[in-house]
Protein backbone atom coordinates (compact mmCIF):
# COMPACT_ATOMS: atom_id res chain seq x y z
CA UNK A 1 0.00 0.00 0.00
CA UNK A 2 1.23 3.49 -0.83
CA UNK A 3 2.39 5.74 1.98
CA UNK A 4 -0.39 7.93 3.36
CA UNK A 5 -3.16 5.78 1.86
CA UNK A 6 -5.69 4.33 4.31
CA UNK A 7 -6.86 0.74 3.91
CA UNK A 8 -10.35 0.19 2.51
CA UNK A 9 -11.60 -3.38 2.81
CA UNK A 10 -14.89 -4.94 1.77
CA UNK A 11 -16.22 -8.34 0.73
CA UNK A 12 -18.99 -8.89 -1.79
CA UNK A 13 -21.13 -11.68 -3.12
CA UNK A 14 -23.22 -11.70 -6.30
CA UNK A 15 -26.82 -12.55 -5.40
CA UNK A 16 -28.49 -12.29 -8.78
CA UNK A 17 -27.66 -11.19 -12.30
CA UNK A 18 -30.14 -9.61 -14.70
CA UNK A 19 -28.23 -8.00 -17.56
CA UNK A 20 -27.23 -5.22 -17.42
CA UNK A 21 -27.75 -5.17 -13.63
CA UNK A 22 -26.28 -7.29 -10.86
CA UNK A 23 -27.54 -7.44 -7.28
CA UNK A 24 -24.55 -7.60 -4.93
CA UNK A 25 -24.39 -8.08 -1.17
CA UNK A 26 -21.50 -6.11 0.31
CA UNK A 27 -19.95 -6.31 3.75
CA UNK A 28 -17.79 -3.37 4.79
CA UNK A 29 -14.80 -3.94 7.05
CA UNK A 30 -13.72 -0.31 6.89
CA UNK A 31 -15.90 2.74 6.48
CA UNK A 32 -14.10 5.05 4.11
CA UNK A 33 -16.01 7.85 2.39
CA UNK A 34 -17.54 6.62 -0.89
CA UNK A 35 -15.72 3.30 -0.38
CA UNK A 36 -18.21 1.05 -2.18
CA UNK A 37 -18.67 3.50 -5.03
CA UNK A 38 -14.93 4.01 -5.54
CA UNK A 39 -13.93 0.35 -5.27
CA UNK A 40 -16.56 -0.92 -7.70
CA UNK A 41 -16.01 1.92 -10.20
CA UNK A 42 -12.23 1.41 -10.12
CA UNK A 43 -12.80 -2.17 -11.30
CA UNK A 44 -15.08 -1.08 -14.14
CA UNK A 45 -18.39 -1.71 -12.36
CA UNK A 46 -19.86 1.64 -11.31
CA UNK A 47 -23.10 1.49 -9.35
CA UNK A 48 -26.25 1.98 -11.40
CA UNK A 49 -27.18 5.66 -11.19
CA UNK A 50 -23.76 6.72 -9.88
CA UNK A 51 -22.87 9.28 -12.54
CA UNK A 52 -20.09 10.78 -10.41
CA UNK A 53 -18.18 7.50 -10.64
CA UNK A 54 -18.84 6.50 -14.25
CA UNK A 55 -22.40 5.15 -14.59
CA UNK A 56 -23.96 6.08 -17.95
CA UNK A 57 -27.57 5.02 -17.32
CA UNK A 58 -30.75 7.03 -16.79
CA UNK A 59 -31.18 6.19 -13.10
CA UNK A 60 -31.36 9.40 -11.05
CA UNK A 61 -29.30 8.41 -7.99
CA UNK A 62 -26.81 5.72 -6.97
CA UNK A 63 -28.45 2.33 -6.49
CA UNK A 64 -26.97 1.74 -3.06
CA UNK A 65 -28.96 0.60 -0.04
CA UNK A 66 -27.83 -0.26 3.47
CA UNK A 67 -30.43 -2.75 4.65
CA UNK A 68 -28.57 -3.79 7.78
CA UNK A 69 -26.36 -1.90 10.17
CA UNK A 70 -24.95 -3.49 13.29
CA UNK A 71 -24.05 -1.06 16.04
CA UNK A 72 -22.79 -1.45 19.61
CA UNK A 73 -25.11 -0.17 22.33
CA UNK A 74 -23.37 2.88 23.87
CA UNK A 75 -23.84 1.69 27.46
CA UNK A 76 -24.01 -2.12 27.42
CA UNK A 77 -21.88 -2.79 24.36
CA UNK A 78 -24.54 -5.25 23.19
CA UNK A 79 -24.70 -5.64 19.40
CA UNK A 80 -27.86 -4.07 18.00
CA UNK A 81 -28.89 -4.99 14.43
CA UNK A 82 -30.87 -2.32 12.58
CA UNK A 83 -32.73 -3.71 9.54
CA UNK A 84 -34.40 -1.64 6.83
CA UNK A 85 -35.49 -3.38 3.60
CA UNK A 86 -35.17 -1.55 0.28
CA UNK A 87 -38.15 0.54 -0.77
CA UNK A 88 -39.30 3.30 -3.08
CA UNK A 89 -37.77 4.38 -6.35
CA UNK A 90 -34.39 2.77 -5.69
CA UNK A 91 -35.79 -0.72 -5.31
CA UNK A 92 -38.26 -0.35 -8.19
CA UNK A 93 -35.27 0.32 -10.44
CA UNK A 94 -34.67 -3.43 -10.27
CA UNK A 95 -38.04 -5.08 -11.07
CA UNK A 96 -36.36 -8.15 -12.53
CA UNK A 97 -34.21 -8.83 -9.48
CA UNK A 98 -35.40 -10.81 -6.46
CA UNK A 99 -36.58 -8.77 -3.46
CA UNK A 100 -35.44 -11.36 -0.94
CA UNK A 101 -33.15 -9.79 1.64
CA UNK A 102 -30.12 -12.00 2.32
CA UNK A 103 -29.16 -13.00 5.84
CA UNK A 104 -25.36 -12.89 5.95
Amino acid sequence: MRKGVKAAKLAYRVLEEATPLTLVHIRLYTGRSHQIRVQFASRGFPLAGDHKYGSRDDIRSPALWSFRLTLPHPVTGETIPCLHPPEGELWHTFPMISREIPRW
